[in-house]
């Protein structure tokens, strides 16, 4: 339903326009440009997406990103403080960590070897189905680990949810933070459950 090329903001689909923020688009990506995003401001607002993400809904997030940080980093989330779809991010070792949270119980997934901040392209899929109350990571194309079982909880979202790319939206006090510093491409958003 969206795909962010990351040569700017433009939702190449045409319905979910984001909103950058201190984004350089003009770098090497995997695909052409890519985001690059400076680990302290930079972030997308795709907040038009909460067509999806503002409710319970199964879906599928894909993205290829590149770093060598080691700070704690999200990549895309859609937090709403007790409740939340789909939510990636890179912890201080490089390794990947996905969420999906419905009223406060959290599922989680989060790769235990393997860094991935080692400064190459990766392809990082997470896909959530709200019908099989499942989560399935992949990255580089292999399913890491098992799916895992998500809440049968209710939906319990905050008004001021947003979705982004390169970043987290705090609902709770309203800021950003857990900035990514690296670059992103190739973002791309589906309303189903992608198989392997």
């Amino acid at each position: 339903i969206a795909y962010y090329k990351m040569s700017d903001a433009t939702d190449e689909s045409g319905n979910y326009d984001g909103t950058a923020s201190n984004v350089n688009f003009n770098v090497a990506g995997k695909f052409g440009n890519a985001g690059e995003f400076n680990g302290s401001s930079s972030y997308v607002d795709a907040s038009g997406l909460l067509s999806l993400f503002g409710s319970k809904n199964t879906n599928t997030v894909s993205l290829w990103f590149k770093t060598t940080t080691t700070s704690y980093s999200t990549l895309f989330s859609d937090y709403a403080s007790t409740s939340l779809n789909n939510s990636i991010d890179l912890n201080g070792s490089g390794n990947i960590e996905v969420f999906t949270r419905y009223s406060n119980a959290t599922s989680t997934i989060s790769t235990t070897s393997g860094n991935y901040n080692d400064g190459n392209w990766h392809n990082v899929v997470h896909v959530v189905d709200t019908s099989g109350l499942t989560s399935t990571l992949y990255i580089d194309g292999s399913q890491i680990g098992s799916s895992v079982s998500i809440s049968s909880n209710s939906w319990n979202g905050a008004v001021n949810q947003k979705v982004t790319i390169g970043a987290l939206y705090y609902t709770v006090g309203s800021f950003y933070q857990a900035f990514f510093n690296g670059s992103i491409d190739n973002v791309r958003i589906f309303n189903k459950a992608l198989s392997s």
